[in-house]
């Protein structure tokens, strides 16, 4: 989130600031707090992805009013199957999301509002917390492979290696490069036995649940390319140093054929739905 663009963004109709720590990465919080502050805004963090990353060494998803995290099995702290956690240090917003997660009740059979079945079941909660104590090491893991990745894939031309910065302290859930001819590169690495990823192929405001909102395409530049740039590495903490050596390896020679794999994957049915051109990379924003 782009702070300056955030603060031009703000207008009468705006309730709350919603940062997204993506793939791990916190959001500029010192920024977005400070504009948040003087609007009078609540902040809502979005920490999915982002268990045990910090920012100025405080922990993500507890520096806004509420922290949500997934603990989806794919998740740097996953459950056995679906399950999540809103935090929060105001005890009024905990009361009302205590009441919500349970049908609106407190007391059995009496409904004071219209509420969820939101309740996480035992066996969840049985294998997180035999995980969290593990959270740490496996976060570090996740730091020592793309470092490997950092130093293997340097200087790539068309190859735009993700931020980190120096006060932030990365959970790496996942490790997205930006290419052009991305779709054409992934074919060949799955090709390879390469288990990478798209993350994401449609942004969130080119959905068909959002369409209402009448947001033409190029209404946010920066995440339109991008949903047609990034490929997502292997950076789970089993993978081994030959295994990333053999993942960047299979990428260079990806990148340096990448015109043939364009012609072999151009009738490929499943790169038709989610085909982007293929364009000179442009420094952006993230």
């Amino acid at each position: 989130m782009d702070p300056a663009l955030l603060k031009a963004a703000i207008s009468s109709r705006t309730k709350a600031i919603l940062p997204v720590h993506l793939f791990g990465h916190p959001a500029n919080m010192e920024a977005i707090l400070a504009i948040a502050q003087e609007h009078g805004l609540p902040v809502v963090e979005d920490a999915a992805q982002a268990h045990g990353a910090r920012y100025h060494g405080k922990m993500a998803g507890s520096m806004g009013l509420a922290g949500c995290f997934s603990f989806h099995p794919v998740k740097n702290l996953g459950a056995f199957g679906e399950a999540g956690a809103i935090i929060t240090s105001d005890g009024e917003l905990a009361h009302k999301l205590r009441r919500l997660r349970d049908h609106g009740q407190f007391e059995k059979y009496h409904h004071e509002v219209i509420g969820w079945n939101s309740r996480m079941d035992g066996l969840q909660a049985a294998v997180l917390s035999t995980k969290l104590p593990f959270l740490e090491e496996r976060n570090a893991r996740r730091r020592q492979l793309a470092g490997w990745y950092f130093e293997q894939l340097g200087g790539i031309p068309d190859l735009v290696l993700p931020p980190s910065l120096p006060e932030v302290e990365h959970a790496w859930h996942q490790f997205p490069v930006r290419i052009p001819c991305r779709d054409a590169v992934l074919a060949a690495m799955q090709g390879a036995g390469i288990g990478c990823s798209i993350h994401y192929p449609v942004p969130i405001h080119r959905q068909k649940a959002y369409h209402f909102l009448g947001l033409p395409e190029g209404s946010f530049p920066v995440a339109e390319r991008c949903s047609g740039e990034f490929l997502s590495l292997p950076v789970f903490p089993e993978l081994t140093e030959e295994q990333v050596h053999t993942v960047t390896e299979v990428l260079r020679g990806c990148l340096k054929n990448r015109n043939n794999l364009i012609r072999k994957v151009k009738n490929e049915p499943f790169r038709q739905k989610f085909r982007h051109e293929c364009l000179p990379l442009q420094p952006q924003r993230l």
